[in-house]
């Protein structure tokens, strides 16, 4: 008879073997079954490089959601992001690499309405006559099917995810192979079947399912949502639904009210906050104002005015040791002495220790005075 088969394996690091250590895998008498090194591991690594469409946020595979408050132009602030991603325009300071192939599926507005839309557009905006944007008016939501273990997966023979697919296979590949893919979604509460149920899972499900639709196609996917009526401090927590919809997606730009009464009433400014994990910084926001057409822009002098406020409240905040040693460095070329013989120089009557502390606190500041 032959001896039973000892099945059980151990798995350890053996800190001896390569330059990162080794992992190495033994039976339950602790002979060695194999072993590899960390560098072998690195190397048989598939890292491809995914190549952006919109720098730091819109990636082939991702799925990401423009949102704003109720009423304060989020359809528009999606539809011209869909318009210059077309014309391989940059839009509120985000660089779209190159022209996309773009699919709005519109359900909340008509022809008709959009064609007003379009009469608001500004002057130099390209319209697109050759299929680079097609807009599928009053689709069919997505619907979903189940495997039997139990995962969740776009139905692409009927509903949104059949019509994304027909789209992607004769105009995306067929008309423009060589651009980018990009599908506008307005809004994400009519294409999904049970946004709006409160539950987390099913938003989880739901939407993670049309991020492995987006991944299979290769193409990205924006869903344009709104906010709480609420004010948030947190990005994740104004987006309306459960925390399932923010998790799940990879980025979000977000339109959020100006603090300030009086244009917090009048909606036409506010902080637009973009979260994404493609990004070094967790969150970056930018003034934003509605102009004259409806449509959201840049609020170049808020920001210069919120920067010049930042830079007054900063300097009232530096030690005034540490600004009487810039104007010491103002009338001498270099400075060559103790922290004791620097405190004398300046004649401030605050010890050495603490005017080494505050000029360490400080580099930054002093690095803008020159």
């Amino acid at each position: 008879m032959s001896p039973e088969l000892k099945t059980t394996k151990t798995y350890k690091i053996d800190p001896t073997k390569g330059k990162g250590g080794s992992i190495v895998t033994t039976d339950e008498d602790g002979r060695v079954i194999s072993s590899l090194t960390i560098e072998e591991a690195m190397a048989n690594q598939s890292r491809e490089l995914l190549t952006p469409i919109v720098d730091g946020l819109i990636y082939p595979g991702s799925v990401g959601l423009v949102a704003a408050p109720p009423k304060a132009g989020k359809t528009n602030f999606g539809f011209m992001l869909a318009h210059r991603l077309a014309g391989g325009q940059d839009y509120l300071g985000y660089r779209v690499k190159d022209p996309c192939c773009v699919m709005i599926a519109e359900f909340e507005e008509g022809d008709s309405v959009m064609a007003a839309r379009y009469q608001r557009f500004p002057d130099e905006d390209t319209f697109f006559e050759k299929g680079e944007l097609t807009i599928q008016y009053r689709p069919a939501p997505f619907e979903f099917t189940e495997d039997a273990a139990g995962a969740i997966y776009v139905n692409e023979e009927c509903g949104l995810g059949f019509q994304i697919k027909i789209w992607h296979e004769m105009v995306n590949e067929g008309m423009f192979p060589d651009r980018p893919g990009v599908v506008f979604i307005d809004t994400m509460a009519r294409a999904l079947p049970t946004m709006g149920g409160g539950k987390y899972t099913s938003d989880l499900n739901y939407i993670g399912a049309v991020h492995n639709f987006a991944e299979k196609l290769g193409i990205g996917i924006v869903f344009v949502h709104h906010t709480n009526k609420a004010d948030h401090a947190d990005a994740a927590d104004s987006i309306s639904g459960t925390n399932g919809v923010a998790g799940s997606c990879d980025w979000m730009m977000i339109v959020f009210r100006d603090n300030d009464p009086d244009t917090k009433k009048r909606l036409e400014t506010g902080r637009l906050v973009c979260n994404s994990r493609y990004m070094s910084e967790d969150e970056l926001f930018r003034w934003v104002k509605l102009n004259d057409r409806g449509f959201w822009e840049l609020d170049t002098e808020k920001e210069d005015a919120e920067a010049l406020k930042a830079r007054v409240q900063r300097d009232r905040e530096v030690p005034k040791c540490v600004k009487k040693v810039c104007t010491l460095m103002r009338h001498h070329d270099s400075w060559s002495g103790s922290a004791t013989e620097l405190v004398d120089a300046l004649r401030d009557g605050v010890s050495p220790r603490s005017v080494t502390k505050y000029l360490n606190q400080n580099q930054e500041w002093l690095a803008e005075q020159g």
